[in-house]
């Protein structure tokens, strides 16, 4: 129905937002992803670069679904999409970093004092780059000194019982994070 394209404060997509691009857009997005499915871009359109390139700048806010008549999901299209590409090309070196981090970090972590010199040392941010896929030009996240570790119950001992679910980045980059939140949930019982 259009309404993906709007150009007011109501606007549903925010790459459309930006660029003012038709193939941006949920509805070109969406046409592009009909004629790849319906064989009209050729073999294996969906796993082509040119349908990567489309659906790079989603942003997987899922607006377009609620906002669309049809529930037009580009999140979930860019998701096939990523499957395609992945079966046809394989995964990039920066897409085996990230997915294969909650495996590599507690290996990793014993080298964290090195690994935290990548943004001091001009050349290591470089060698990163070609060994990770991860850009030079972004500083990354610090190792932790102490990870998130704790057996013991917390709070009070007739306290509602939880279970706070350890995430990779935040057990070996944030940990901190994760000692605030257990902060909070004890002090509220």
């Amino acid at each position: 129905n259009g309404l993906c394209r709007k150009l007011n404060d109501e606007v549903v997509c925010p790459s459309y937002h930006v660029t003012h691009d038709e193939r941006d857009s949920p509805r070109g997005r969406a046409n592009t992803i009909r004629l790849a499915v319906a064989g009209e871009l050729g073999d294996d359109a969906l796993a082509s670069p040119e349908m990567a390139e489309t659906m790079q700048s989603c942003v997987s806010c899922k607006s377009c679904r609620g906002a669309c008549s049809n529930s037009v999901d580009i999140a979930a299209a860019k998701i096939a999409v990523q499957e395609a590409q992945a079966k046809k090309h394989g995964l990039t070196r920066f897409e085996r970093s990230i997915a294969y981090l909650p495996h590599t970090a507690p290996r990793l972590r014993q080298w964290r004092h090195l690994l935290n010199l990548r943004d001091v040392l001009p050349w290591a941010a470089r060698l990163s780059e070609k060994l990770t896929g991860i850009s030079a030009d972004r500083p990354w996240p610090r190792w932790d000194a102490k990870p998130f570790k704790t057996n013991e119950p917390i709070g009070p001992e007739n306290g509602t019982e939880i279970l706070l679910f350890i995430d990779t980045f935040n057990n070996y980059f944030d940990a901190g994070t994760l000692r605030a939140a257990v902060d909070v949930l004890a002090a509220s019982g």
